[in-house]
């Protein structure tokens, strides 16, 4: 009995690591430059651009207080490894692609050259769609705020069926 509760509480555990999206939250005028998934961790960097993590709630220590020696490596055998084929590649970005939600993205930026921000004006009036705004500005400011959402499971499929897909079964004649 007990191993079928502890068996049912990792399966749930780990669908929701698998289908909880991970949030990509950027926001410069807030500071704000983090990734987080609801209820299991949180990784942000704060205004000193010192890295903290936290797992579970947790307080994670993010420095490297041991120096490792560094190992020399030893020279392996070269194995015949495939080159995989354009077609895989394209459907792992497609994937890829499918797995990242972008909510917003908005971008306000001065390149501090008059001429230049006059041409980028038709190309973001061009970019700009659904939740990309793209503006420029002749006051000195730049300003960006993206969030995303990735969903672990499609690009765990994806990856997955890349490598299924690299593998060629049967005769190689």
């Amino acid at each position: 009995m007990i191993a079928i509760v502890t068996l049912a509480v990792i399966i749930v555990f780990l669908g929701w690591l698998l289908f909880m999206p991970l949030i990509v939250d950027v926001d410069t005028s807030r500071s704000v430059y983090q990734v987080y998934q609801a209820g299991t961790l949180r990784f942000w960097w704060s205004d000193d651009l010192q890295s903290h993590l936290r797992i579970l709630g947790v307080p994670v220590s993010m420095k490297n207080e041991k120096q490792h020696p560094v190992k020399k490596k030893v020279a392996k055998p070269i194995k015949d490894k495939r080159q995989p084929q354009i077609r895989n590649l394209v459907d792992l970005l497609n994937g890829l692609y499918k797995g990242i939600c972008v909510k917003w993205f908005y971008l306000d930026l001065d390149t501090d050259d008059v001429v230049l921000n006059a041409r980028m004006i038709p190309a973001f009036l061009f970019l700009t769609r659904g939740p990309v705004h793209l503006t420029t500005n002749f006051e000195g400011r730049v300003y960006a705020s993206l969030r995303a959402e990735i969903k672990l499971y499609r690009i765990g499929w994806a990856f997955l069926l890349f490598f299924i897909k690299n593998k060629k079964y049967g005769n190689e004649f």
